[in-house]
Parts: C-alpha cells; structure tokens; sequence
C-alpha cells in the first residue's frame, strides 16, 4: 500500500483492478481467498487517511470499494428462490435419546439465522464451497466496507452507502437498471435479499448497533415494512434487521407501530414465527416501556391463542412470554403492570387446565411442550425485577395452587412414559415449591408419595425425581406434617435408599440420597441423630467417600461431614463421637483419589477435629498415626502430601487452635515419616511461628512433642 496506492498510479490501480476481477471469479473459494487483502486495505487506509487527503488522491480507492460491493451482492445472490416445499427445512442436529441409548437426527427449528436454506445448494466443483459458506466469509467484509466510507467521507459516506444499498431494493429502480435480464421478476427477488444480507451484516459487524447510520436504519426499516416483496426468503432477512436493529426504534418512535405490525403479521407464517418471535422479543427488551399501550396484552391474545395451535412450536410461545416481562419488567405504571399480569395469569391458569387435565394425553407433543412453557413462565416469574411484584407474586401463587395437584399427578408412574416429560414435570414442582414457601406444604404428603412411587418405579431412570424432596425440605423447619412424615418414614426411606445404592451402585442416586441428608441434618436434625438406622446411614456414607471418586458427590459429602464436625452444639452427642475414629480413618485412606479442592476440605475436618475434640489427644494421636501408616496412605502422593498437611496447618486462626494442632499431629509427623514433605512442613511450623508472636510455645517444644 505505501508504496503504490499514494500516487495513484496506472500500476496501483491495476493491482487493485487484479484483487477485485479475482473477487469476482465465478469460484466461490478462490474468491473468498481475496477478502484478507480488502480488510488490510481497509485499514491501511483509515491508518492513512491524513496523510492521503492532503497528499494523494483516494477516490479511485473509494470507486474500487464501491465496485467490490456490486461484485459481492452479485456473489451472493441465490441460484433459485426456495418454493414451498423448502419454507420449513432447518438445520439437522444429532440428540441422544436417554429411553433408547442410542444417538438420533432431528430438526433444530430455531437454526435459521446462517441462511440454512442456501446450504444445499449444489457446489459447481471439487474445489469451490457452498453459497452458505461463501457467505459467512463475507460477513467481515460487509461491515468493512460501511466503515471506510464512514471514517474517510463522514456524512457523505454515509449517503453514499445508502444509495448502495436502498435505492435497488426499489423494483422500479432495480428494473431500469436491468431491463435486459431474461428472469427480472426473480432476479429482483434474489438481489434484493441479497442486499438485505448485506445490510445485516453491517449491522451486526459493528461493535454497537447504535455505531450505524440512523437516517440508514431508518431508510431500511421503512423499505423492509412498506414496499419489498413476500417472499420467505425476503421476509426472513427482514426480520433478522429488525432484531439487529431494535436498539435504533429508540431514536424513531413513529416506526412502532408499523414494526410491531409487521412482526405480528408474519406470525402467521410458519416458517417464519420463531424469528418474528425472536425479533419482537428484542424490541420489547429495547423499548418496552415505550411500546403503545395495548401491545402486551395483543401478544397476550397471540399467546393464548398459540397454545392450541398445533403449528406454534416451543420457541416461539416461550419468546412471546419474555416479550411481554420485558415490557412488564421497564413499565412505569402499576395499573398497567398489574393488568398485564392480571390477563398473564388468567391465560396460564386456562392453559394449564386445558394442559393437563386430561392425562391421557401425556404422550402427546404439544401436551410435552405446553409442560416446558409452564416451567420457563414460572422461571420468568421469579426473575422479575419490580417495585409492582408483589401483585405478580400473589397472582402466581394462585396459579400454582390450581395447578399443582395436576403437576404432582403426573408424577405417576403410568405418566411417565418419557424422560423428558418427567424432567419438564420435576422442573415445574421444584419453581412451584419455590414459589409457595410454605403454602406448599398442603400438598406436602401426596409431593412425597408420588415422589417416592416415581423414584420405586425405576430408580435408575427416575432418580432425578428426589431433587424435588431437598427444594421442599428447605422451608420446612418446625411443620407439623413434615416432622409427623419424618417421624412415620424417616427409618424405611434411609433402608429402601442403602439397599437401592447396594444394588444399583449408580452415583447419582448417591448424589441425591446424600443431599436429601444434608437438608434432613440441616433442618431436621433431631431426626437424624434419633434414627435407629444411624449408624447404618453413616457407614453408607462413609463407604462411599472410600469408594466412590465423583467430584461433585464428593464435594457435598464432605462438605456434610464438615458441617457435623464444626457444630458446636453436637461435641458431646455419643452417635457423633462414635463417628470420629471411623472418619478420620477414611478420609486420610481416601486421600490417594481425591482430587485437590477436596484434599482441601478434608484437612478443614481433619482440623475441625483436632480443635474440637480437645480431650482425646492421645487417642486422636494414635487414630491418625494408625491411619497414616496404612498402605493406602503410602499411595498418595508428594504433591498431594504437601497439600493435605499445609492445608491442615492452614486452619489455626488463632494461637490457642494452632498449638492444639501442633501438639496432636507433630508427633505422627516426626515419628511416621522422614521423606522430604516432612522436612518441608517443620519448615513451614518454624516460619509460622516466626510470623506470629506465640509467647507460650517454643519451637523446642514442638520437636519434643
């Protein structure tokens, strides 16, 4: 560039002349191997464009970037216009089928924004790449041009870009301009959606939309709502403007109306109603508080009706749902959020009844759907943000009242057909149960029978069915009907749980078993410590931090055992100090396994331990000396010894506990090992007691221990 295009030389338009015949070559992959050298230009440009304007001439560079768009509108252009046959194709997706166990094809209908419909089209050789990939390519260059008009003319780069692009979306300018062409009518279709491709990707390219052209969004927002054809293929690029572009009706409050008109009109379409839905969700997310007063509760009435429509797939009810609490979380007004809330949940209340009255319909699709919609409303609901919510909070707790006796039922064994109906049903109880508090517990006893029938059922498959008991435990501290549940069932869960865990062994009936304890000890711990199967309970737990090495399970047993070991009013309970030796035992024998967050916290009980059962030194001193010299401890490694002692000695917070450790474990240390961790960790005792001043306790004494 600094060498030829300054002058403005034959020779440095002749190269630019070579770069733009190669862009235009009819081999789509030769072409795109051209874009790099246009985006360097461009820059190098903009990097001199001082140094131009006062020195040399740059228009020829401007007409050649002028020329380079023609050339990639004209590379862009689809080959056919998709009939009828082709509206609905989206993109293929491989899904695993948990019944099946097997790996299958399906449709992903919210894939349309890279243009899925032109990938297909047939490649002309070996060599070149399809029109979809040829397009992608360019959604750098688009953008690339847009802003070296912009950066080298100002406001006159920006008329310049807008009579490249709006004036041919015109059919009457696109017709004088091409009067020969044997197909206009379809060629006019072709560019003109090409051209509206064009005009998205200088959208999405920039850091901001707000960086574009106002009067430029404008112009084409009003071209694509007034005058373009009704082709799909026009329609759909229309619409993903209109999602880009939402920012900008912020600055054209005239534009609307006849924005929300277009959107809801094309909601008819179906394969155009997830991205009508998608762009009139961006709208409302922009401008919710500036829509005219009725659009809510007209995207209500489109709702409600789409809930027995079998075409209105899940995607698009659940984007017509955000669109209205995006607008009802930026009102200002509480007579207009409480009506909006008010026809929200009368439309839910019917839905739902509608929905899931008639079981026998469970295995039907839209039933499995209209269940997903339920949760994500329910997700939406507590998400809201509002000084109004509390109408929105009182409204929703009478939906769910309705509603969960119908949600529970489902939970029967001959409605769960299919695995994913029943991760959208414990989806539901779960935000229900949330959302009650403690109204949830009227229907406490039939959540706990059918939750318990479903698990029986299947305990493999349906194990995700006991998260539903930790989320009701939560808020249950002191109710009668859950303590006289407690009381009735407590013993036969924790035997039905050790013997499934036996002779399934699947982690995560683990995992939940675990948490369901860890809520029990937390909320009912009379329970826990007064069952007749406790030490039974224990041992299970305790087998499996030996034998089980799964992350996450492991964090929550520890962090259960952890919790005991630290409650101070549980030091002197007999069940708690009969668990200790045992413990001790298995968390240095499991220590080989264990990964280092969890080394972590088995020094926190470890030391937990040593602080709080002060009395038994010697007997403590004996336990880990015994535990240390088993051969599981000899596998660990250096690494993780160094962790697992400094992190013992990492919780002394105070003198007092960091003596207690010092005078129970220095001994075992001493006596036990003579490798180099050990010396490393006397180093580490003398630096600790270099930096803190311990007037009671010498260094001597230590080693003397």
């Amino acid at each position: 560039f600094v060498i030829f295009c300054p002058d403005a030389s034959d020779h440095a338009k002749g190269l630019l002349r070579l770069l733009l015949l190669c862009t235009g070559h009819a081999n789509r992959n030769w072409s795109h191997l051209t874009f790099e050298s246009w985006l360097g230009l461009k820059k190098a440009v903009i990097d001199h464009k001082n140094f131009l304007k006062e020195y040399a001439s740059i228009d020829y560079i401007l007409e050649t970037f002028q020329e380079l768009f023609t050339t990639l509108i004209a590379k862009c252009r689809r080959k056919r216009i998709p009939g009828n046959g082709d509206k609905t194709r989206a993109r293929q997706i491989k899904i695993y089928n948990v019944e099946t166990g097997t790996e299958e094809t399906a449709l992903d209908e919210n894939k349309y924004d890279n243009d899925d419909l032109i990938e297909d089209e047939e490649v002309e050789s070996m060599n070149d790449i399809s029109l979809g990939q040829y397009r992608a390519e360019t959604e750098d260059v688009f953008p690339t041009i847009y802003e070296l008009f912009i950066e080298i003319l100002g406001f006159e780069g920006e008329t310049v870009v807008y009579d490249m692009v709006i004036p041919m979306m015109n059919e009457t300018n696109f017709k004088l301009k091409f009067d020969k062409l044997i197909d206009v009518n379809g060629n006019y279709v072709k560019n003109t959606e090409a051209l509206l491709f064009a005009a998205r990707c200088m959208i999405d390219g920039m850091e901001s939309p707000t960086k574009i052209s106002s009067r430029f969004i404008e112009s084409l927002l009003q071209t694509i709502t007034n005058q373009l054809p009704s082709e799909g293929i026009i329609i759909r690029q229309s619409l993903l403007i209109v999602q880009r572009a939402a920012e900008h009706l912020k600055h054209s409050r005239a534009l609307v109306e006849t924005i929300l008109s277009f959107l809801i009109r094309n909601f008819l379409d179906p394969s155009n109603m997830v991205v009508a839905s998608t762009s009139l969700l961006s709208v409302c997310e922009s401008i919710g508080e500036h829509l005219p007063g009725q659009s809510a509760f007209e995207i209500l009435d489109i709702m409600g009706q789409s809930f027995a429509e079998p075409k209105a797939n899940e995607s698009f009810i659940e984007n017509l749902l955000q669109a209205v609490f995006a607008v009802l979380q930026q009102t200002k007004s509480k007579k207009q959020f409480n009506e909006i809330v008010d026809k929200l949940c009368e439309q839910m209340n019917v839905m739902i009844a509608q929905s899931l009255e008639n079981t026998d319909l469970v295995m039907n699709p839209r039933f499995q759907q209209n269940l997903k919609i339920i949760g994500f409303y329910f997700e939406l609901c507590e998400s809201v943000d509002s000084e109004f919510k509390d109408h929105l909070i009182k409204q929703v707790e009478q939906v769910v009242l309705q509603g969960m006796p119908l949600f529970v039922a489902l939970l029967k064994p001959f409605s769960i057909k299919k695995y994913e109906t029943l991760l959208a049903v414990i989806r539901i109880i779960k935000k229900s149960v949330h959302i009650l508090d403690t109204q949830v517990f009227e229907h406490f006893e039939l959540i706990m029978t059918e939750v318990f029938n479903c698990f029986r059922t299947n305990p493999t498959r349906n194990a995700t069915s006991l998260t539903i008991i930790p989320a009701i435990l939560t808020s249950s501290t002191s109710v009668p009907v859950v303590e006289q549940w407690l009381q009735d069932n407590y013993v036969n869960m924790n035997v039905f749980f050790v013997e499934t865990i036996k002779t399934t062994n699947d982690p995560d009936i683990v995992k939940h078993f675990v948490n369901i304890q860890s809520k029990i000890y937390d909320y009912h711990r009379f329970f826990f410590f007064s069952c007749s199967y406790f030490d039974e309970l224990i041992e299970i737990l305790l087998d499996i931090v030996l034998n089980v090495n799964q992350y996450e399970m492991m964090r929550e047993l520890l962090n259960f055992f952890f919790s005991l070991m630290t409650n101070p009013d549980l030091h002197d309970n007999e069940k708690l100090l009969k668990l200790v030796p045992n413990l001790i035992r298995v968390l240095i024998h499991s220590l080989p396994e264990i990964n280092r967050p969890n080394i972590q916290q088995i020094s926190n009980i470890l030391s937990a331990i040593l602080l709080s059962f002060q009395n038994g030194g010697a007997e403590l001193q004996s336990i880990f000396i015994n535990a240390l010299e088993h051969e599981k401890f000899n596998k660990v490694s250096q690494k993780q010894k160094e962790i697992f002692v400094a992190s013992l000695f990492s919780q002394a917070h105070e003198p007092v506990q960091f003596r207690m450790i010092l005078v129970n474990f220095a001994g075992f240390v001493n006596s036990n090992e003579t490798d180099d961790i050990f010396i490393r960790m006397e180093m580490l005792l003398a630096s600790s007691l270099m930096t803190v001043s311990y007037t009671h306790l010498t260094l001597p004494t230590i080693y003397s221990v």
